[in-house]
């Protein structure tokens, strides 16, 4: 997507009207990378928590 011709960029006018959807595209890429990097930072919060537990016991 990101290498992907635009019109917009040959034609800036039509920019804004965002004709072959690369805007919309790149957006819905962004938030599923978003929704994995969330999973993973809560995954080592969740890890860093019961590594602390197990540990503070002593």
């Amino acid at each position: 997507m990101g290498a992907a011709n635009n019109v917009g960029d040959y034609v800036p006018f039509l920019a804004p009207f965002d004709l072959q959807g690369l805007v919309r595209g790149m957006k819905a890429a962004s938030m599923k990378y978003d929704e994995l990097v969330e999973k993973i930072i809560e995954k080592h919060m969740e890890d860093a928590k019961e590594h602390h537990k197990k540990f503070s016991d002593y």
